[in-house]
């Protein structure tokens, strides 16, 4: 990994720790656009190396329009 993953790095370690469902509508919505600036398939390189829980947390992330 070098410094193009930084973004998807980081989209991982905030849905790592922290639900979706616990955003506030303003913390939802800045995250949903850092999101939309991750490249999806640095996105799934990185989240291989995630616990499972954070590919769960992806999963919802999607309920919640984050990877839209």
């Amino acid at each position: 990994m070098n410094a193009d993953y930084v973004e998807a790095l980081q989209l991982l370690d905030i849905l790592t720790y922290t639900p979706v469902d616990r955003f506030t509508p303003d913390e939802l919505a800045r995250l949903k656009e850092f999101a939309s600036k991750v490249d999806r398939r640095k996105l799934v390189e990185c989240a291989k190396h995630y616990p499972g829980k954070t590919a769960l947390r992806l999963l919802e992330s999607e309920a919640y329009g984050v990877l839209a």
